[in-house]
């Protein structure tokens, strides 16, 4: 039953419908969402105090079959599975969204779900934002929102496109895709893939961004004030602090000082010499509740030591990349391409394997269905941080990781008529402190030379770093450290080439950045870009041979109406030229066709098929 009805208008797209019902009455919050036939119902839970070390927060965004208005699934199962790589994804940015709104000391668990309903020509995720914090704001949640989301597109002609549909974000045209999220003239999240764009470009995008967000987010807040409940009051206090505060100031705190100025971490023999100093005074406290406050300690000596000290960690001042190697190849015969990027403790080697188109992946799922022919896997072992834990299928962490490479990657990639082989890569992370998302798009640029895809430039990533206090008073840290990216307050990573950005991703601890922050931000990563970029290009700097074990295949374009003289009555013409040339022939309906053999043979039958179009072109 229908109680409550919102709209939110965005240029040049269809109005963002928000309706309050009952349909989901014991939530703590909960709304249905609706953008043309696309919709979907956000509800949000608070559960109990958890008694971990950190807050519980969920986000599970669930693709139904059902609403697409088909029967889907394999032929023995029609039951929806496991989320989709499309939906990890989509969680990742909800959560991203609106974690850093949640109070601190919050700790009891919150599910957020996400149903989608009814799938249209509008793509649920910025509804799912959106929604999604129209049912915090709304609910007696603890939460210090909202947030409004937004997509922008930009293609080669400039059009610029807001909340575009379907069709619209998949133009081939497209230069430029990103997801903001943001309130009150500041950015809190952002997602982007683009094809080298330059800086200036995409700041100019950003303040629009900034502008169209803080109106969503201005909406939703009205209607919070008219609708929204009461907050719920949560327990926060801890006991003890006052003993476990007396301790560390009379005798631990100028320890933990010099010694991270001195080595730029934290030692683990400090925190068990405090522990066995509190249990010497014979006081109960809970490990997880000391763990919880040498936390903050350790943050405050950070923080401190990088506002007010100037002092990052050793011999690093805050412009500085760590040391960089590179090595290209050299690995094996059998692997087709290898590339090995270190920056500081940070070690990843990529792994390029080159197929057939034959070898592409076919993907169909609720939201997409296509054939993709370059993959990029990313892979992060408990053994890269000295950790042991259980292996399996990857976590959200590593799909996100390794889909914000892809998208860096995709625009240095030959086009599919100019190398339609298969790509895929395979990314290891050996040792990590800091970053191995941005080493892994160095260490597969690398790669893809040494394997001869005709990239026309390397591209390189870099993360930074923030510590705030206010926007008069903040700290950028070029390159963090795995400890700057735990204490700090964000991560913002930028990969591209020396001419513009491939992808970036903004993930704060914050509530958000103005525009002066990006600007400086997106200066700083392009001066890190470079020095990285230079020291790629002295490893590998053109694209060898193709390796002999790759299977060969050309790609040519004929006119779509002259398929039928290729393909003849019954197969007899493409069959003969098959069998002359010994090769393999695969047409397309846009009249791409596609040749695999040795190179010889390819040439023969690409002849062939440039006589049988000439002679019917000829008058008669």
């Amino acid at each position: 039953m229908e109680l409550k009805k919102y709209e939110i208008s965005v240029q040049n797209s269809e109005k963002m419908i928000f309706e309050f019902t009952d349909l989901a009455e014991q939530t703590n919050g909960s709304v249905l969402v609706s953008q043309g036939e696309t919709k979907i119902l956000v509800t949000a839970t608070m559960g109990e105090l958890s008694r971990k070390n950190y807050f519980p927060l969920r986000v599970d965004y669930l693709e139904k079959y059902y609403a697409r208005g088909e029967i889907m699934g394999g032929r023995y199962r029609k039951r929806e599975g496991k989320p989709s790589t499309e939906a990890t994804l989509t969680s990742r940015i909800i959560d991203r969204s609106i974690r850093p709104f949640f109070p601190k000391d919050l700790k009891n668990e919150i599910q957020v779900i996400i149903t989608v309903l009814s799938l249209g020509k509008y793509d649920p995720d910025i509804l799912a934002i959106n929604g999604t914090s129209l049912a915090l704001a709304t609910s007696d949640i603890p939460w210090n929102g909202p947030t409004g989301a937004i997509r922008i597109t930009k293609d080669s002609n400039g059009q610029i496109l807001f909340n575009p549909n379907f069709t619209e974000i998949k133009k081939e045209e497209n230069i430029f895709k990103s997801v903001f999220s943001g309130h009150d003239d500041k950015i809190s999240m952002i997602e982007t893939e683009s094809k080298e764009i330059p800086e200036e470009d995409f700041l100019q995008i950003t303040e629009q961004a900034i502008l169209e967000t803080t109106i969503i987010s201005k909406k939703i807040k009205e209607i919070a004030s008219e609708i929204g409940k009461e907050k719920l009051t949560y327990q926060s206090d801890k006991k003890n602090i006052e003993f476990l505060e007396k301790i560390f100031q009379e005798t631990f705190l100028e320890k933990f000082k010099m010694d991270f100025v001195k080595d730029g971490e934290f030692d683990e023999n400090l925190e068990k010499e405090f522990n066995l100093k509190i249990k010497e005074e014979n006081f109960k406290i809970k490990d997880e509740e000391i763990n919880e406050f040498l936390d903050k300690k350790k943050k405050e000596i950070f923080e401190n030591s990088v506002l007010n000290n100037d002092v990052r960690f050793a011999k690093r001042d805050f412009n500085t990349v760590r040391e960089i190697k590179t090595k290209a190849g050299d690995f094996s015969n059998i692997v087709h391409g290898t590339g090995l990027f270190y920056r500081g403790k940070t070690h990843v080697m990529t792994f390029l394997t080159l197929g057939g188109i034959e070898d592409a992946l076919m993907i169909d799922q609720m939201e997409i269905q296509t054939e993709k022919r370059f993959m990029h896997h990313y892979n992060f072992p408990p053994f890269s941080t000295g950790e042991t834990s259980r292996l399996g299928s990857p976590k959200r962490r590593e799909l996100g990781h390794g889909t914000l490479a892809e998208k860096a990657l995709n625009g240095i990639l030959p086009s599919k008529l100019d190398f339609p082989q298969t790509i895929r890569l395979v990314s290891e992370v050996f040792s990590s402190n800091g970053s191995t998302s941005m080493a892994a798009v160095c260490a597969s640029s690398l790669a893809l030379r040494d394997g001869g895809v005709p990239i026309k430039s390397h591209i390189a990533g870099i993360a930074i770093g923030l510590v705030y206090k206010s926007e008069e008073s903040y700290k950028l840290l070029t390159d963090i450290k795995g400890i700057e990216d735990y204490y700090g307050h964000m991560d913002f990573k930028v990969a591209g080439t020396t001419k513009g950005i491939n992808a970036i991703q903004l993930d704060l601890k914050i509530d958000g950045i103005n525009l002066k922050i990006i600007k400086e931000t997106i200066e700083k990563a392009k001066n890190a870009r470079i020095q990285i970029l230079e020291k790629m290009e002295e490893e590998i700097p053109k694209p060898n041979e193709l390796p002999e074990s790759v299977p060969r295949s050309k790609m040519i374009k004929i006119p779509p109406n002259k398929i039928g003289l290729i393909i003849g009555s019954k197969g007899v013409t493409i069959k003969g030229i098959q069998k002359d040339t010994e090769t393999k022939i695969n047409i397309e309906d846009n009249g791409d066709i596609l040749v695999l053999g040795n190179e010889e043979n390819i040439a023969k039958a690409i002849e062939k098929i440039k006589v049988i179009i000439s002679r019917n072109n000829s008058p008669r």
